[in-house]
C-alpha cells in the first residue's frame, strides 16, 4: 500500500514537471514550437518534413532524411541543431552503456521525451559542443544510442531543430 502510494506522489511529482512544456503557434515564425520554460530551449514541434496537426495532437507527413552535411542546413531561418546539453535535457539519464558512446532510454520509455516528442524513434544529429571529439554526435531515439564523432557523411539521420 505504501508503494502504491509513493508510486502515485512520484507520478504527480512528474506529471507536474511536465506541465511546464508549452505548445504553441510561435507569431514570429509561424511555425508550431514546444517551449521549456525550465530550461529556455524551444524546439521546433516536428522533426524536418512533419507538420504539426493541432487537432489531432500529432505530426503529419513523413520526416525528412539528410546525410549530414545536407542536414546542416534543413533547420528552417531562426532555427539550429540541438547541442548535446539540449539533448540531455529531453533524454532520460543515461543507462548501462552497450555497444554505443552512451546509452539513453528509448524516446518511448523515457516520459519526458515522450511527452515532447511522444514515440518518436529518428536519429537525431547535434551541433556538439560537449561529448565528440571530432565528426557529429548521432542520438538515435529508438534505441537510445548516442554515437559521438559518427562520420560526417553517414546518412539517414533525421532533424530536429531549436529556435537560435
Amino acid at each position: 500500500m505504501a508503494g502504491m502510494l509513493l508510486a502515485g506522489l512520484l507520478g504527480a511529482a512528474c506529471d507536474e514537471q511536465y506541465r511546464q512544456y508549452q505548445v504553441y503557434l510561435d507569431r514570429e515564425t509561424g511555425m508550431w514550437v514546444i517551449d521549456n520554460p525550465g530550461t529556455g530551449t524551444t524546439w521546433l514541434r516536428c522533426p524536418v518534413g512533419q507538420e504539426w496537426d493541432a487537432d489531432a495532437s500529432t505530426c503529419r507527413g513523413t520526416a525528412d532524411l539528410f546525410g549530414c552535411v545536407a542536414a546542416e542546413s534543413a533547420c528552417p531561418e531562426g532555427f539550429s541543431w540541438p547541442d548535446d546539453r539540449e539533448f540531455d535535457s529531453v533524454l532520460c539519464d543515461p543507462v548501462d552503456v552497450s555497444n554505443c558512446d552512451a546509452q539513453y532510454e528509448s524516446c518511448s520509455n523515457c516520459a519526458r521525451c515522450r511527452q515532447l516528442f511522444h514515440t518518436d524513434e529518428g536519429r537525431y544529429p547535434s551541433s556538439g559542443s560537449g561529448n565528440q571529439t571530432s565528426g557529429v554526435t548521432v542520438y538515435d531515439f529508438a534505441t537510445g544510442c548516442a554515437s559521438w564523432g559518427s562520420d560526417p557523411e553517414s546518412t539517414n539521420i533525421n532533424v530536429r531543430c531549436v529556435k537560435d
